[in-house]
């Protein structure tokens, strides 16, 4: 009886670290993706793209420093801006999403880059889109392919699945 009530106390004296490390947990998986979609291409481009609102829940800013897809060989952030009355497109290395903020990454603004489809993307189809953070686990999204004329505000596309992954150390 002696031995139930230590293991019973050690337990208890150990709730409090559990939790703290529960809440700690939680905090840092508060990375959300909603409106995400990917545009349709001809068959035999070789870029794509993809779109999506990033949501932070944390107390703190986080940045988007990466993405990953089976969809590419080479997944980057981009944005557009405007050059001499031209608009050119350029790679950014990250991009902050704010503490309790969002990031819309949306055509002629920021967006996921496809490079190199290993595949055209198909109307109808979902396909994977890793989102790798500063600090915040990685985010695994799948996204639908729609038609460049999209918009990302309907149920349908808002309903995308996604979860976290712890990442790789």
């Amino acid at each position: 009886m002696k031995q139930i009530s230590k293991i019973f106390g050690l337990f208890i004296g150990l709730l409090p670290l559990l939790g703290i490390g529960v809440v700690f947990a939680q905090s840092m998986a508060e990375m959300g993706v909603t409106n995400g979609w990917i545009r349709a291409t001809p068959p035999n481009a070789k870029m794509g793209a993809a779109y999506l609102t990033v949501m932070n829940h944390q107390d703190q800013a986080d940045a988007l420093i990466g993405a990953s897809s089976p969809l590419a060989e080479v997944v980057e952030i981009h944005n557009v801006k405007e050059e001499n009355g031209m608009m050119k497109m350029y790679p950014v290395d990250s991009l902050e999403v704010p503490a309790k903020g969002m990031v819309m990454l949306k055509p002629g603004g920021y967006h996921i880059m496809l490079i190199n489809l290993k595949q055209a993307p198909k109307l109808g189809e979902s396909h994977s889109l890793t989102l790798r953070f500063q600090q915040a686990p990685d985010v695994v999204v799948e996204l639908p392919v729609q038609q460049s004329g999209a918009t990302s505000g309907d149920d349908e596309k808002s309903s995308m699945h996604h979860h976290q992954s712890h990442k790789s150390q």
